[in-house]
């Protein structure tokens, strides 16, 4: 039987916040867990996690703004 429309269990919950904790995208939990993704959403926000911003992995933004600097520093503009 499909998850979609039973109750999350509390199993589930758990492993749901774990993988995000871990890393994991709210779509790859979704993927991973057969849930939709507000269902894991809202999960995660019943959990009162704190939410990384949106547009990927934050961390390799940062490394390659670094590397590259602003349009500025590298005479662009």
């Amino acid at each position: 039987m499909s998850p979609r429309g039973r109750w999350i269990t509390p199993d589930e919950f758990e492993r749901m916040v774990d993988m995000y904790g871990q890393g994991m995208s709210i779509r790859s939990i979704s993927r991973a867990t057969g849930r939709s993704y507000g269902g894991v959403w809202r999960a995660l926000y019943a959990a009162r996690v704190q939410f990384r911003p949106r547009g990927g992995d934050w961390r390799r933004h940062r490394q390659v703004a670094e590397e590259t600097g602003t349009a500025a520093e590298r005479g662009d503009e």
